[in-house]
């Protein structure tokens, strides 16, 4: 799987069939919906501008009113003619954040990394290593079993990784879709200031969807370094040396958080904008 490909995709580049059905929707029901929408909150905005005249104005109203209503009015019909634009507009920028990122990633995303293996330079102790590893074969031979257990691990975290990531941009294209097609309707919102937050909550969760795959390739990034992994071949044959067990339980931990974490970049990325 190329990350970086799989992670800038566009709703076009996902599914172009899906994006024309979609585009349909919202042209010939939804944004039509969402206009009816405004009628209806002009209505409660004059409702409510003449209601506030009459308690504190000596039913006077002034142009000053009718100036911020026909600014609430225009905002709301503006946001639903430019629902998919600004939608659109939004995910551009999380994949162009994305792009940055994997600009300057190197080999960040290589989840999958062989441990580097440091050995005795000098002959005398590649001797007494030997000697070591022959008079106890047996701690040698778990040792060996280890080394494999981690790579092991490596493989099945990298392919667990991936399956996750196709998992969760196949969530998150749906949703995009679902969004796209509804949104004019949470966009009639800015027609009123009382209900405004309902328009802006949508963007925000919009936002959160569209940065996802940044957060996605800086948990990779994260876990590829701290998942670096040296291993010391020296004390072969000693029963007392249990770095090895160390690294790898440390390893194993790592790769069990990292899943979580992975999982839960949705959440993380949601929290960027106050979700």
């Amino acid at each position: 799987m190329d990350l970086v490909e799989t992670l800038t995709q566009n709703l076009s580049g996902f599914s172009s069939e899906t994006l024309i059905w979609i585009n349909g929707i919202v042209s010939n029901a939804t944004r039509a919906v969402g206009l009816y929408l405004v009628g209806i909150l002009l209505v409660l905005e004059l409702a409510k501008m003449f209601e506030k005249a009459n308690a504190s104005n000596a039913g006077i109203v002034t142009l000053k009113m009718f100036q911020g209503l026909a600014f609430r009015i225009s905002l709301g019909g503006l946001a639903v003619a430019m629902s998919s634009f600004v939608l659109h507009f939004i995910l551009t920028i999380g994949i162009g954040l994305a792009n940055l990122i994997s600009r300057f990633a190197g080999a960040a995303f290589d989840v999958f990394a062989l441990p580097s293996v440091e050995v005795p330079t000098d002959t005398l102790s590649i001797i007494g290593e030997m000697l070591s590893a022959l008079l106890n074969p047996t701690e040698a031979v778990r040792r060996g079993i280890l080394v494999l257990l981690l790579i092991v691990v490596g493989a099945l975290v990298t392919l667990a990784a991936y399956v996750m990531v196709w998992v969760i941009v196949l969530l998150r294209f749906f949703q995009l879709y679902v969004m796209l097609a509804l949104m004019p309707i949470p966009m009639a919102s800015f027609a009123s200031e009382e209900h405004d937050h309902i328009g802006k909550n949508y963007i925000k969760r919009v936002l959160a969807y569209s940065f996802q795959p940044a957060v996605i390739m800086v948990v990779f990034g994260v876990y590829h370094f701290l998942s670096e992994l040296t291993l010391d071949l020296t004390g072969l044959g000693n029963p007392l040396n249990v770095d090895m067990e160390v690294q790898f339980f440390q390893n194993l931990i790592l790769a069990i958080v990292f899943i979580i974490v992975l999982w839960q970049t949705h959440k993380k990325s949601s929290e960027l904008f106050g979700v």
